[in-house]
């Protein structure tokens, strides 16, 4: 979740997440059980996972934020996905090298 918000600059990861899936899924079932703790359906997120992830700028709601970014889908979502792989492989060139000695 922290390298997604350090690409693209927030934690509003779309489900499916193609690039992770299981990092959409988290996100998605942080906000389910957010929203069961709030209606009393369950207690499985605890009040610290809720501070921690709130801190790192989780938003538990983003039908407003959603709707704005899917206006600009098409342009901005091509560059993130550009730029998040460019990433990963500038993190995977600065890890030591494979070494191939059998």
């Amino acid at each position: 979740l922290l390298e997604y918000k350090e690409t693209f600059g927030n934690c509003n990861v779309p489900v499916p997440y193609k690039i992770k899936p299981e990092l959409g899924e988290f996100v998605r079932t942080h906000r389910i059980l957010y929203g069961q703790k709030k209606k009393g359906i369950n207690d499985l997120l605890s009040d610290e996972q809720i501070d921690r992830l709130e801190k790192v700028g989780f938003c538990w709601e983003v039908k407003g934020a959603v709707k704005q970014e899917n206006r600009n889908c098409n342009e901005d979502c091509e560059k993130a996905t550009r730029e998040y792989l460019e990433y990963q492989i500038r993190r995977a060139l600065q890890q030591k090298p494979f070494s191939m000695n059998f």
